[in-house]
């Protein structure tokens, strides 16, 4: 029989058990580098999974979070490799599109690290000497969560705004997400079951867990024409469409895809999947 240890038990005795036989598997380890892996009889298995994190921009016409060169801004602001190699072991990388692949816009680059193009575009918009907001996130929900948070601030005070951190438990965080007030911006990964469609429709005005109030008429449009289309060439490059005009727009803060990090046994067949389900089957000899 094999065994399961999930997220309930902290860390080190999730190992213990893996190390001493009670655990076939455990999962939701926090980064692992693979040569800081010490346990002979089991194995570190990671895997790219279909969660994307972001940082998600309440859009509001009186705020600086509501002109597009400022949330240009913010992503070019955004030094994404110095966040996963300080705090995530270098292990995530910075996505072009948040549609995952195959259905993602090939011709989209990831946002580079330019904080003199962030600076200038501040300045366009009329803060050349920033602003101040809040960015919310929950605690112990992503891997170092509150700690990149935190580090977010420091790279976005380099630009000169000036950026509070509040962190919040889960069920609060949700409600708060949810409610008629969502904040100004706030850490959030989606998860996804690789559907171009259905990953084009979670910037949508009418997705259910979006609490950006980012409108685009041109945006609803092309996913419009993309349900209804039974082409799937035309449904690609609608899709390519609204995922161009996002990227342009700006409503997150393009982070990067989350690593999942596993443990298990020398003698258990498993390989993980992407969208982090876990099937063990075993059959009958």
């Amino acid at each position: 029989p094999y065994s399961l240890v999930g997220s309930e038990m902290c860390i080190r005795d999730s190992l213990q058990a893996l190390q001493d036989g009670t655990a076939s598997l455990v999962t939701d380890l926090e980064p692992v580098a693979a040569d800081e892996w010490d346990l002979v009889d089991a194995r570190l298995l990671t895997i790219e999974s279909t969660k994307r994190l972001f940082v998600g921009i309440h859009i509001e016409t009186d705020s600086p979070l509501g002109e597009t060169t400022v949330r240009q801004a913010l992503n070019y602001g955004t030094n994404v490799p110095q966040l996963t190699e300080t705090w995530l072991k270098g292990y995530g990388q910075r996505y072009a599109s948040w549609v995952n692949p195959p259905g993602h816009n090939i011709q989209l680059e990831p946002w580079s690290y330019d904080p003199e193009r962030a600076r200038a575009l501040l300045t366009e918009a009329g803060y050349p000497d920033g602003f101040v907001t809040t960015l919310h996130t929950p605690s112990g929900v992503y891997h170092e969560d509150v700690a990149i948070a935190h580090a977010l601030a420091e790279q976005w005070g380099e630009l000169g705004i000036t950026l509070q951190v509040e962190v919040h438990e889960w069920p609060d965080y949700v409600a708060l997400l949810l409610s008629d007030s969502p904040p100004p911006l706030f850490l959030l990964s989606l998860n996804s079951r690789a559907n171009p469609l259905q990953d084009t429709r979670n910037m949508s005005a009418d997705f259910p867990f979006n609490p950006t109030g980012w409108e685009n008429a041109s945006f609803e449009d092309a996913i419009r024409r993309a349900q209804n289309s039974f082409n799937e060439n035309a449904r690609a490059r609608h899709l390519n469409e609204a995922q161009s005009i996002a990227y342009e727009e700006a409503p997150w803060v393009w982070l990067w895809r989350q690593v999942d990090f596993y443990g298990v046994t020398q003698s258990l067949p498993w390989t993980p999947r992407a969208d982090g389900r876990i099937y063990l089957f075993k059959p009958k000899s």
